[in-house]
């Protein structure tokens, strides 16, 4: 998924939905960020490569509608190629404050507000989930924004404060990147996250 399938995307559900606020989020959540290091796609393997967008309008009637009209198999997939995911925020494990860092794009003609979580927090949701593709997506992420140890423990404890059921979870999978990854694969930062 390249830009402008994304803020296709997000045009589409603003269209749909006429909701004021669209949140973004899953493994094409970083493309707007790669646009701005112009960077037009992450290299990953090919299994990691994913053809949705995750999006909520915080409305489980209106995200419902998003997957039905936008999702994966319907008209708007058949013909692009490329779908939304209409789902609630609870499938996103994310640290609490991940808005005080989100990019924000607003949409010309309704005024509406496009959140995208910044790619450190997207890296702890997809660590915390744990699946191997989620560790590549990690890997990739880490060497285009490098994160420090310590920001990465940090937003590790935030997510664990917000999420106890996944407290064990998260301190395993992000330990675990961590200790297997302190070599030159991932880029870590001596700097604080600013």
């Amino acid at each position: 998924m390249n830009y402008d399938n994304f803020l296709h995307i997000c045009r589409a559900v603003l269209e749909i939905t006429k909701a004021i606020e669209v949140i973004v989020f899953g493994f094409n959540a970083i493309v707007p960020w790669l646009k701005e290091k112009g960077i037009d796609k992450l290299i990953v393997d090919e299994s990691v490569i994913s053809r949705e967008l995750d999006v909520t309008v915080g409305n489980e009637e209106l995200d419902t509608l998003i997957d039905a009209a936008l999702g994966e198999g319907s008209m708007f997939d058949k013909t692009y190629h490329y779908y939304a995911h209409g789902t609630g925020l609870e499938g996103c494990i994310i640290p609490k404050d991940w808005r005080s860092r989100a990019n924000k794009i607003t949409h010309k003609e309704t005024d509406a507000v496009i959140f995208i979580p910044h790619p450190h927090d997207i890296l702890v949701s997809k660590l915390v989930a744990g699946r191997e593709k989620d560790f590549e997506f990690a890997k990739a992420i880490t060497k285009i924004f490098p994160v420090s140890i310590d920001h990465l423990r940090l937003l590790k404890q935030q997510l664990q404060q917000e999420y106890q059921d996944y407290a064990t979870k998260a301190d395993l999978n992000i330990e675990s990147f961590i200790i297997k990854k302190l070599n030159d694969e991932v880029k870590f930062e001596r700097n604080e996250f600013h």
